[in-house]
């Protein structure tokens, strides 16, 4: 019995190897794939140039609320389709929607405009009640 098992592993180890070995390169390649797939997510789809590009469109668009987006890049030499690939692509990453959001609030705040659309809160005296006299 024993010399028959011998003969039998004799037989199909080369087959066993062979389907090991093809599991480790498939599962290694299959791990490469996944790995440029997360490197190529993690890329920047915008660079630093295009994100200000795009910064300085919108602050000129909420610094004057009549300028047509046309106008606006213009001065960039981008035409509206490649200015709206470009809004796509950052709109793509939360992280950069976030920098546009906190460069257009700067924006605002250091043109003081920003306290007068939130307004500053003014405390009133005690006992007193906006717009009017107090009533029981």
């Amino acid at each position: 019995m024993h010399a028959h098992r011998h003969r039998l592993w004799r037989a199909i180890a080369p087959v066993v190897v062979v389907a090991v070995l093809g599991s480790i390169v498939i599962w290694n390649l299959a791990d490469r794939g996944r790995a440029q797939e997360i490197e190529e997510a993690d890329e920047v789809k915008v660079p630093p140039d295009e994100l200000e590009l795009y910064i300085r469109v919108y602050t000129a668009l909420q610094d004057d609320h009549d300028l047509a987006i046309e106008n606006a890049i213009q001065p960039y030499h981008i035409s509206i389709e490649n200015f709206r690939a470009l809004e796509q692509r950052i709109q793509s990453d939360p992280r950069l929607v976030d920098r546009v959001r906190e460069a257009l609030l700067d924006h605002v705040r250091s043109r003081g405009i920003y306290a007068r659309v939130v307004g500053t809160p003014t405390p009133t005296p005690t006992g007193e009640r906006s717009g009017g006299t107090r009533s029981r």
